[in-house]
């Protein structure tokens, strides 16, 4: 039961669950994570998982989220509509190789500001198929690279609100997008 574990005083979610290729869905509702900071390859590698609940996460304070959910190569849907990542520099490969991945909702709250790297973000999610991408803030981004590449069914992408001053590199940020 997960509800018991104390994690408020945790800052390090690193690796938590990382290649748990046998773990099918994870119920994280009583997880307290408001001193999380770190949750880089949080679920890296669960391949199995298709369901992972994360309503009570508090990403406040979170700086790293890269790899967090790459490979989970079951995971169909994630709602991230009560994260807020204000101190996030990195989502590179956040969701890389997501293979069954259909549908991600990302909330009002999102503010991405100080986000520099979106390297390879969604890439190798050949189901995706649509993105309100115009949630993330990208004021602050510098590489874009590969973002989508390889979203096959991407067919619906919202990317109004992007801010690409900054960015030195967006090659093959749609890249074998054949459906938009």
């Amino acid at each position: 039961n997960w509800g018991t574990l104390d994690t408020s005083g945790v800052t390090y979610f690193y690796s938590m669950f990382q290649n748990c290729t046998s773990l099918t869905s994870l119920d994280l509702s009583n997880f307290k994570t408001n001193s999380g900071t770190q949750f880089q390859s949080m679920f890296n590698g669960c391949e199995n998982l298709s369901s992972v609940n994360l309503s009570s996460f508090n990403t406040e304070k979170a700086s790293r989220m890269d790899g967090m959910f790459k490979g989970c190569q079951s995971l169909t849907s994630i709602d991230l509509n009560n994260f807020s990542i204000p101190e996030v520099t990195t989502m590179q490969e956040m969701f890389r190789g997501d293979s069954t991945l259909t549908t991600i909702v990302f909330g009002d709250n999102l503010n991405s500001a100080k986000c520099t790297n979106f390297y390879l973000t969604f890439h190798g999610c050949p189901k995706l198929t649509t993105v309100d991408a115009s949630k993330l803030n990208t004021q602050s981004a510098t590489t874009m690279r590969s973002m989508f590449n390889g979203c096959r069914s991407l067919s619906s992408i919202n990317v109004s609100g992007f801010v690409t001053d900054n960015v030195t590199s967006t090659i093959g940020m749609f890249k074998e997008c054949e459906s938009i």
